[in-house]
């Protein structure tokens, strides 16, 4: 059950209207509590976010909704070349290239164009960050533990986008491959 709340409006500072109020309700009976008496700007601030504090948290939503859609978008890219290139592979099994060998070298190209793509975006990063630094609440626009997740996501999902259909190609018969296309 919450307590009934009272708001008093004065001119008067807030410490001798806090002691009128204790004594004028102490006087009408004798049940009744009082709590805590603050100013409403206080009550306001410790109820609610302050602005920064809201937009720094639609940001950090927006953020994250930016880095899952770039994620997803490297996946497809990569995953949809990495397929592409499968009759490549299976004419290079049969032409006596191990399978391993086949991996590591795509791995190899996924990891710099990943690294490339890391690199361009925080370079990209470092050359917004006094533009956005008053976006930012408790966070510096260069703080290098965000821009490193932020370039490692980009290049494990560069790496994994490559890995699965690339290790789905070599799982197959190269002959079977090639005669189907």
């Amino acid at each position: 059950l919450a307590a009934p709340k009272l708001y008093v409006r004065a001119r008067e500072p807030s410490s001798a209207i806090a002691a009128a109020l204790r004594e004028r309700l102490s006087q009408g009976t004798g049940n009744l509590i009082v709590g805590s008496i603050k100013p409403l700007a206080q009550v306001i601030a410790s109820s609610s976010m302050s602005l920064p504090e809201f937009l720094s948290g639609v940001l950090s939503w927006f953020a994250a909704l930016a880095l899952f859609l770039m994620l997803t978008g490297t996946y497809a890219v990569a995953s949809s070349t990495a397929k592409r290139r499968t009759r490549e592979a299976a004419i290079r099994i049969a032409l006596g290239a191990s399978r391993r060998d086949i991996l590591g070298s795509y791995l190899r190209e996924a990891a710099l164009i990943g690294s490339v793509g890391a690199g361009v975006g925080w370079g990209v990063s470092l050359g917004l960050a006094r533009a956005i630094r008053s976006w930012l609440y408790g966070v510096a626009p260069t703080d290098p533990y965000t821009l490193t997740v932020a370039a490692s996501a980009v290049l494990a999902a560069c790496l994994i986008a490559t890995y699965v259909p690339v290790r789905a190609a070599l799982r197959t018969d190269p002959w079977t491959k090639l005669r189907y296309e």
